[in-house]
């Protein structure tokens, strides 16, 4: 038996009022049917519209039918209609919320997708926003962000972090961007650099979760990236090398943004293969070069 013919009622003789609400609540059945609703459905309803078809009330018909829309029938198995299993489904929440190491949490960002570098000889770079994302930049970098954009400015875990981040070549304080999701899905912030420089992203899970910068390059990263201060492993190294003694180390996982001024080179070292670089050269290396 089909399901139209499932709703099939026998005719009986009804008042003038009853009738014409058995007719109203067959359209809206037929309606039902024509959505796509499950049998289970249809019957729920049938149920009721058996029940109210018994009763002969003309002054209380059209008041019972007002009521009877699809989202407000009680049955229980209008959650398992294509739009509904839809609706919740997207309001499911995340479970990739990564928290830093000063508690801030989030949702990571798709470098990949989420950044665009512009520019020749003095690049910006513009960061794509989700709600509940962060983005975490040196402070005083951001040239502007779009309404809905709020810039939290912090020492980044206290005092402590603050310092140690002057010492790498960063300012004591840091910037967390996040978007409030007024104006869209998305919200921008543009960064630059405060002199003319190139900018390069490196994930840091490609080069086992941490790299060695000169002091100053950070330019933004992931909210769970940290700064760190390392050292010259060689007394000659830090006097002549010309980056000092003190470089600046960026682990954790996640992406960080870091300028550097002129061309830029990668070059692949093999395993005890050297590389004599001018002094004031070198912009960052992997954990593990000397």
């Amino acid at each position: 038996m089909s399901t139209r013919t499932m709703i099939t009622m026998t005719t009986t003789a009804l008042s003038p009022a009853a009738s014409i609400a058995r007719t109203s609540f067959r359209n809206v059945l037929s309606g039902l049917i024509n959505c796509g609703y499950k049998s289970s459905s249809i019957s729920c309803a049938r149920q009721l519209l058996s029940s109210t078809t018994s009763r002969h009330a003309p002054e209380s018909a059209s008041a019972r039918f007002a009521s009877t829309t699809p989202q407000k029938i009680g049955c229980s198995n209008f959650s398992s209609s294509p739009t509904s299993s839809a609706s919740s489904s997207a309001l499911e929440p995340r479970k990739d919320a990564l928290t830093s190491s000063d508690g801030v949490v989030g949702y990571p960002i798709d470098f990949d997708i989420a950044s665009s570098v512009e520019g020749k000889e003095s690049q910006i770079v513009t960061i794509r926003l989700e709600p509940n994302q962060i983005l975490r930049a040196e402070s005083g970098a951001m040239m502007y962000m779009t309404h809905g954009v709020q810039m939290n400015t912090t020492a980044g875990g206290g005092l402590s972090s603050g310092f140690k981040r002057m010492l790498t070549g960063q300012n004591i304080f840091i910037s967390d961007y996040s978007y409030d999701g007024s104006s869209g899905p998305y919200g921008y912030v543009a960064l630059g650099t405060d002199f003319p420089s190139k900018i390069v992203r490196i994930n840091l899970e490609e080069y086992g979760g941490k790299v060695i910068c000169q002091q100053g390059a950070l330019l933004c990263a992931s909210h769970t990236v940290d700064v760190n201060v390392e050292f010259t492993k060689k007394f000659s190294a830090g006097f002549f090398g010309g980056e000092g003694f003190v470089l600046q180390g960026l682990s954790g996982k996640g992406d960080v943004m870091v300028k550097a001024g002129g061309s830029l080179i990668r070059k692949d070292l093999k395993e005890g293969e050297v590389l004599r670089i001018s002094s004031g050269c070198l912009v960052g290396f992997q954990e593990g070069v000397e």
